[in-house]
């Protein structure tokens, strides 16, 4: 009797096992489709992201979870995100974020991922496509060895491209550490658009284990106010009659897009609003005008009775963010600037192009700047122009003091060291610091900020850091030739009186698509 009751169990169970089988032959339990995959390579001190769609194609099965994979990490807090344990209805969707750490991975990231019912012991799973599975290399080059974690802010002055995996894996090794990241939205009223900036938030808080903060960096040059739908008074400008409507339209497309990406307003959408140096929104670069769009950011914080500048003709006529964000602008120079809660909580001063015709200091020529850079080929005064901004072009020329009167060079970032054909990262660091030593926050006492916080940026254009043949080994190699050489000149009595410890500074990059374009060749 015991016998024949095994024997019942037996194909009762089998039978299950048979109907269930033929109930899901036609299609999957689940169709999980790779909407970003990760990289083909993967250093094993780098980390990624990866999303998929996973749609449930059956009304019987509502619970499933994801089988255990060393160094791959579940993301549930995004809009949208499949939870640990994966509810879903016959149809119903979300999304599977995937956090993909190369230092805890147990070898290549082969297959999967796989998802089965919820169960002690699961009977049924589904997985992608071949083409849509894990299928990554842990790889080791020199490149991929480099940690420039100096790197706290990026910001973007292009849109982003159409690959935005790629964008982000090239970002992750330009700058593993950051704690800002700023994309460029350029002037529309398209919403389809918008998917775009949606994608690239979940890719970004999907990836960095620490939470970062995401700046929405809206083109607010002069010719920008017809993309925006503004008036606009010529070709060229449109500060004077469109500034308070491309404020009001930029901010009406960052609610947009933060109701897609984070509709519970939980912070997980765009948290700063950055405006640009000669910004249109800001007419005369006052007090009050920061505080006025301060006062559309988030009114709380702004001086009582400061108001949101009005835009006529525009719905609504007054915009304020939703949720409220934080206010930022890259200005021009570290101490000029107006920072504090109830105007600029983020600052991000240039320090690559600010024209200064300094003294020269020849104690600097016998071991500070490279021996090569200071070879007298030209006679004239032997001033150091830093870059030539105060002889009215910007792009002129370095001048660097040798002992009988300078040297001149179209460019400190592409000049060639001779004896590794490559750019300098001591030449640019010599002049960096040198130049930093002479303003605040390192020479004399520092800025104000009040709750307000500063990154020293430089830049990413193809005239500097983006330019051929810069990679990510020079760049480390020029912040760290950076902090020696204050140490060199407050040695040499340069620094006499250092307002800030430059180790403590935090620094950004302006305009970073070149720098990723050196990178991708």
């Amino acid at each position: 009797m015991i016998q024949q009751l095994k024997l019942f169990h037996f194909m009762l169970f089998f039978s299950i096992l048979t109907l269930i089988s033929n109930a899901y032959s036609a299609q999957p339990l689940l169709s999980i489709v790779a909407l970003f995959k990760a990289p083909a390579q993967l250093s094993p001190n780098s980390f990624t992201a990866a999303i998929y769609q996973v749609t449930n194609n059956t009304g019987s099965i509502k619970s499933f979870t994801m089988k255990p994979i060393q160094g791959v990490t579940q993301v549930t807090n995004l809009n949208g995100a499949c939870q640990d344990i994966i509810q879903l209805d016959q149809g119903e969707t979300c999304n599977l974020n995937l956090r993909i750490i190369g230092s805890q991975l147990a070898g290549n990231l082969l297959g999967g991922p796989v998802i089965c019912n919820n169960a002690p012991q699961p009977i049924l799973c589904s997985q992608p496509t071949q083409a849509d599975s894990f299928d990554t290399t842990l790889s080791v080059t020199l490149m991929s060895l480099v940690q420039n974690t100096w790197i706290s802010v990026l910001v973007a002055q292009d849109s982003p491209p159409a690959d935005l995996s790629t964008y982000m894996n090239q970002i992750i090794s330009l700058a593993p550490s950051m704690t800002q990241i700023h994309f460029r939205v350029n002037p529309t009223t398209d919403t389809s658009s918008y998917k775009t900036y949606v994608n690239l938030i979940n890719l970004f808080r999907t990836a960095y284990a620490t939470p970062i903060l995401i700046g929405f960096h809206p083109d607010n040059s002069d010719s920008s106010c017809s993309g925006w739908g503004c008036p606009q008074q010529d070709q060229n400008s449109c500060k004077a009659t469109g500034g308070a409507c491309v404020l009001n339209q930029s901010i009406q497309a960052m609610n947009a897009i933060n109701a897609l990406a984070d509709p519970r307003n939980t912070g997980k959408g765009f948290n700063i609003f950055s405006l640009e140096q000669d910004d249109v929104e800001v007419l005369n670069e006052t007090a009050a005008e920061f505080q006025s769009v301060k006062a559309c950011l988030n009114p709380a914080e702004t001086t009582p009775g400061q108001p949101c500048p009005t835009c006529p003709g525009c719905t609504p006529g007054q915009a304020f963010a939703s949720p409220v964000v934080t206010f930022g602008d890259v200005t021009s120079s570290y101490g000029t600037g107006y920072y504090g809660s109830t105007m600029l909580d983020y600052a991000y001063p240039q320090f690559y192009n600010l024209g200064k015709k300094l003294s020269p200091n020849y104690a600097l020529l016998d071991s500070y700047f490279p021996a090569f850079s200071t070879t007298c080929v030209n006679s004239g005064d032997a001033n150091i122009y830093v870059l030539d901004v105060d002889e009215g072009n910007p792009w002129s020329t370095y001048q660097i003091p040798c002992q009988q009167s300078y040297q001149t060079y179209p460019d400190i970032f592409t000049l060639l060291d001779p004896s590794t054909q490559k750019p300098s990262p001591a030449l640019a660091a010599a002049n960096l610091a040198y130049l930093m030593s002479q303003l605040t926050p390192i020479q004399g006492a520092a800025p104000d900020l009040g709750t307000a916080k500063a990154y020293i940026t430089f830049s990413g254009e193809s005239e500097f850091f983006g330019a051929p043949g810069w990679s990510l080994p020079l760049l480390l190699s020029f912040y760290q030739t950076l902090l020696a050489n204050f140490t060199t000149l407050t040695n040499l009595g340069i620094i006499s009186n250092p307002g800030v410890p430059p180790a403590s500074l935090q620094y950004a990059i302006w305009n970073f698509d070149a720098i990723l374009a050196n990178e991708k060749g």
